[in-house]
């Protein structure tokens, strides 16, 4: 089940409360998966998953142009990254595991299972 528990005390939208009691932001991304899996499908369509990749590539571009590498001024070499860089590193390399919960609807929205 796509689920987020919201904290106590949170203003804020909620979608409405799942089957397991708990309630689902409402978060565009998120809805549109929750929609999809009460309709029976298994991941989103094409057209709906390709603007969502193509919104959260653009919004690594807009953090490259924010947040860009740094390189030895000398040298050329790599030095420490930023901690927004080293996220944006990350975000980039596991992009697939990232958004995988678009593709697979049994991999959760979040990670708040323990919570």
């Amino acid at each position: 089940m796509v689920s987020v528990n919201l904290p106590a005390g949170t203003t804020g939208t909620v979608a409405h409360v799942d089957e397991t009691g708990l309630r689902v932001a409402d978060h565009p991304t998120h809805r549109e998966v929750y929609e999809a899996k009460a309709r029976g499908d298994t991941s989103l369509g094409k057209e709906t998953f390709d603007r969502l990749w193509a919104q959260y590539r653009a919004i690594l571009t807009m953090g490259d142009s924010q947040s860009p590498a740094r390189v030895h001024p000398t040298t050329g070499g790599r030095i420490a990254q930023t901690e927004p860089r080293r996220l944006l590193n990350r975000l980039s390399s596991y992009e697939q595991d990232v958004l995988r919960f678009t593709t697979d609807f049994s991999v959760p929205f979040d990670n708040n299972q323990t919570e």
